[in-house]
Formats: C-alpha cells, structure tokens, sequence
C-alpha cells in the first residue's frame, strides 16, 4: 500500500522546509506546485488544489486559517462532507500518479486532519504524519512581518492548530520533529522519519546532502526566540502557556500521560472557545439586527427620495406648460397690438407713485 506522508504544522513553522527536504530524500510531490513568494522565496511545496479545496471546506463553515476554530464531528457525516470527498478524491488522482509513496502539505490540514485522513484511506494510502513545531514567538513575529497578525492572536491560532494536529493524528503513525532540529541536524530528522514511517529513502541522505545543505540556508530565518525567553515573558499567561509545556513534553515522548496533558489544555482551550463564540454570535446577532434596521432607513430614503424625484418631475411639466402658454401668448397679434396700451399704462403708474 502507498505511503500518504501529511506534514503537518502552524503556518511559519518550518512545513515548507521539512516538505522539500523529504521530497529530495524522495517522497512525491503534487504536480500543481503553489509558485515562490517574497515571504517563503525556497518556495511552499504544497499544491495549489489542496490549499484551494481547503479553504473551500473551511469557507463553507464560515471559518478560515485565521481563525481559531475546529471543524464539528458531526459534519464529517454530512451530505457536504461527502461532495468535497469526491474533490479530494478526484484531486488525488489527479495530482499523485503512479504508486510511490507521496507528501501532501498544507497547514490548514491541522484543523482537517481527520477528513484527509479518511480521503488519503479511501484513496488505498496509508496515511503517517510528521508534526513539525517551532517558537510560537517566532511563528507570531513571522505573521506580523506578513499578515499583521497581534501577538495574542496569533498564539491561540498555533495552539488550537497543534491540538487539533495532535487530537487527530493518535490512530496513525507520526513522529514529531522541530524547526529547530531540521536546520541543526537535518539527518537526524531524515532518519527519525524513516525509522518512525517504515519508508526506505529513494535517495540515500549522503547523496542528497549536498542539496539538502544549499537549500537549508539559515538566511531564510528571520526570528529567534528561545524556550527560556517563552515562558519568562508575559506573552504566554495560563492556557498558552500549559499548552506550550504540554507540547514540549509530547515531543519529548508520546505517551498516554502526555497526551492526557494536552487533552486537559484542550478541554480548557474549548471552553473558552464556546464562551467567546457564544459572545460573538450574540454580537453577530445585534449587527445583523443593525444592518437590518439600516436596509429599512435606507428603503424609506430611496422612497422619499422617489418621492420628491416625481415632485419635482412634476413641477418641472407645469413650469413647461406655462412656459409654452406665455410665450404662445407673447407671440399672438392682440399681445401685440395691446403693447402701446400696456407701455402706456406704466408710464401713467410711473407718474402717479
């Protein structure tokens, strides 16, 4: 069975790195490649198709990848689910041919892991997961720099992103690499994959390593921030920063007690999450309500306007008329001949006053 290999991780983490290193190593990318920007000049290695599909999903949940919300269980029985699978579907097989095993890259895929996970099954793929992580101060002042994105909102989006990462990936085979290890010791990483994944390389790491090291250029990073700057500063209070711990210690070791950690921060996570979509739909709710009450004035506006439109329409067909009576009148021949009497009889005023 083929080999589906998911990276997954917060947007600015280091995916798109980690996807090209494994595609050098030889893992089969999608052939609808995204194009290089200024913000990620070595290029995105994910297909345009599958960032498109996503955003779809995610725009027909009123969601986004800037906003911290997770997909509801429910919908991945619905008749909507169904009708992007057959996307997926047809997207899979149109951009991974053959039978090698492949990589499929998107960090919105954290917050859908669970509907590619099924697609990549459905598709005759073994799905296997590489979670990569980096300073959630790094990745914020990142965003900043190319979407002015606060602080705060920020790491909430990289810790509901790592959860959801995390929560849907414990019945596949994973392993957990840092942004920090791939740029330090890219081998390591390289055989950590292969060992965790089961995947004989295409291409033997001593032969790749001089590609691999030309493209691994550390100009490329931009921000540095160390677990000890994290937790001393006021950036990460409470929830944030119990989430932090808790993914260091799942990378350390993924066991039962810490995934039971990262459970409790998202239990905690979702509580705050329901409160404050509560909040925000009650003010959803008064806008519409404000929007509504607007459409109204404004109807009645457009009425009255219409209104005085014919009013004026109107005066203008009756200033016409007599405009045309007086000057018929002016030109008929007794307005003529009565002129001397009506020079006459100003003169006569003229005296008299």
């Amino acid at each position: 069975m083929r080999k589906a290999v998911f990276v997954l991780g917060m947007h600015r983490s280091g995916t798109s790195a980690l996807a090209r290193v494994l595609n050098i190593l030889g893992l089969q990318l999608p052939k609808d490649l995204l194009p290089a920007k200024d913000d990620n000049e070595t290029g995105f290695w994910e297909t345009r198709s599958v960032v498109q599909l996503n955003e779809e999903i995610l725009g027909s949940l009123g969601s986004q990848w800037k906003m911290a919300e997770g997909i509801p269980d429910a919908w991945l029985e619905s008749e909507a689910c169904q009708g992007f699978e057959e996307k997926g579907l047809a997207l899979l097989q149109e951009e991974y041919e053959g039978n090698g095993p492949f990589l499929i890259k998107d960090p919105r895929i954290c917050i859908l892991a669970e509907f590619w996970i099924k697609l990549v099954k459905q598709f005759n793929a073994s799905p296997f997961a590489v979670i990569i992580s980096r300073n959630p101060l790094e990745i914020a002042a990142s965003l900043k720099t190319r979407d002015d994105l606060s602080l705060p909102h920020t790491t909430l989006l990289w810790l509901k992103h790592v959860l959801e990462a995390e929560r849907h990936t414990r019945d596949i085979g994973r392993c957990f690499v840092t942004y920090d290890q791939l740029l330090e010791d890219w081998e390591t990483v390289a055989a950590k994959v292969a060992t965790s994944s089961e995947l004989v390389w295409k291409t033997n790491p001593d032969e790749a390593q001089k590609e691999i090291n030309l493209f691994l250029s550390d100009r490329h990073r931009h921000h540095r921030n160390t677990d000890e700057e994290t937790l001393k500063g006021e950036s990460f209070p409470g929830l944030l920063r119990n989430g932090y711990l808790a993914w260091q210690a799942i990378q350390e070791e993924d066991s039962p007690a810490n995934r039971l950690l990262l459970d409790k921060v998202r239990e905690e996570f979702e509580f705050i999450e329901q409160a404050c979509h509560s909040f925000m739909r009650e003010k959803n709710a008064e806008i519409s309500h404000l929007h509504m009450r607007i459409k109204e004035n404004s109807a009645k506006a457009a009425e009255e306007m219409e209104k005085l439109r014919e009013e004026i329409r109107e005066t203008n067909e009756n200033l016409y008329y007599w405009e045309s009576k007086v000057s018929k009148m002016q030109g008929s021949f007794s307005w003529k001949a009565t002129s001397p009497l009506r020079w006459l009889r100003r003169l006569t005023m003229d005296r008299f006053r």
